[in-house]
């Protein structure tokens, strides 16, 4: 058991590291454009995280993946 927990946490410790496509848009905007895109573009995926996070609290996640139809309009609206 306490093994398991253990590679469990090198495991996930390992993967929280290791840098993502949100990481990858911020550099290249942060090389390729000015220090000012990279935030606003940091401050784009921040926002879009809590919303999402929000929404996954409320239950509205739920309903948008189940129904193709709402998650286009929110795609839409958004």
């Amino acid at each position: 058991m306490l093994a398991n927990i253990l590679t469990f946490a090198v495991l996930a410790t390992i993967l929280v590291l290791i840098p993502g496509l949100d990481f990858a848009l911020v550099l290249r905007y942060a090389t390729t454009q000015s220090r000012k895109s990279a935030i606003l573009v940091m401050l784009g995926i921040t926002s879009g995280l809590f919303v999402w996070g929000a929404c996954a609290s409320l239950g509205i996640s739920a309903i948008l993946t189940a129904s193709k139809s709402a998650f286009n309009i929110l795609k839409i609206a958004g």
